[in-house]
Formats: structure tokens, sequence, C-alpha cells
């Protein structure tokens, strides 16, 4: 279940920036792989200063990994373009 929201939530992210990406193609595809993987480095920041459970840490980091899962194979789809 919760491999199942990271991967909805890198999916919305990615659709939200191709739909803010303007007009332009190019635009589109940085938008989206953009807001797609989120900066990691902050988020752990954020994690391991607000809360005490490793479960936090641990979830920033998976959410992470099936971010990079799901977008390295969608970029080299767009370079093929």
């Amino acid at each position: 279940m919760i491999h199942c929201a990271c991967v909805i939530s890198v999916l919305a992210r990615h659709l939200v920036g191709w739909l803010l990406g303007g007009p332009n193609a190019d635009t589109k595809r940085v938008m989206a792989l953009a807001t797609g993987q989120r900066n990691i480095a902050a988020a752990l920041v954020v994690a391991s200063q607000s809360f005490s459970d490793p479960k936090v840490i641990v979830m920033v980091i998976v959410v992470a990994i099936v971010g990079l899962i799901i977008l390295m194979p969608l970029s080299r789809a767009f370079a093929s373009d």
C-alpha cells in the first residue's frame, strides 16, 4: 500500500510538471522530470530534524528510489524523441 502511494505521488508530480510546462515540448519534458524527482537532500534534512521515528527517513528514501526507478526510463524515452 505504501509503495502504491509512492508511485502515485511520483506520477502525479510528473503530470503536474508536464501540464505546467507550457507550450514548448522541451520545457514540458524538463518540468515533468524536475517535479517528478524532488529535492531528496532537503526532504532528508526536514525528516531527520522534525521526526524522531526512523521510519520517516526510510520512507523518504523509498520514495526517492521509486521515483528514480520510474523517471529513469521516462527520461530515456524523452531523449529518444
